[in-house]
């Protein structure tokens, strides 16, 4: 799969696009194609090495929390989703858990909801950090 990541902390140019390993779905995970994601201000400081004593120093490292897309497989012991549906959620990616900014991700479905039918992948994918912000 494609993503895109960082091979150190710094600035821009220690961000990379290319190939990744795909991830490795658990029986109680679910698979998401991508189809929107979005940038955070915690992206910029994971980046910078600002929380580093958080975040570790293992490279090359996915960024990014939020994301929406459609469930491509969901593991034998989730509930609730199936292939085809379309979900966004997010996820923490400070304490060394690999980020949303991929084609292809893993996450826990107790993180994850169905997006109404009204709204685009893009406009899901900015919900879940912004809006959480807001409401504090």
């Amino acid at each position: 799969m494609k993503a895109s990541y960082i091979v150190a902390y710094g600035g821009s140019d220690i961000m990379k696009y290319g190939d990744f390993p795909d991830p490795f779905i658990q029986k109680d995970q679910l698979l998401i194609e991508v189809k929107a994601v979005s940038v955070n201000p915690v992206d910029y400081k994971i980046k910078s090495g600002d929380i580093r004593f958080l975040t570790g120093n293992k490279f090359p490292r996915i960024l990014g929390s939020d994301y929406a897309g459609i469930v491509k497989e969901a593991g034998a012991e989730v509930t609730g989703y199936k292939p085809g549906d379309r979900v966004y959620g997010s996820s923490s990616v400070i304490f060394r858990k690999p980020g949303k900014l991929a084609q292809l991700v893993t996450t826990d479905p107790r993180y994850a909801r169905h997006i109404p039918e009204s709204m685009t992948f893009e406009e899901a994918a900015s919900l879940p950090v912004a809006a959480l912000t807001a409401l504090n």
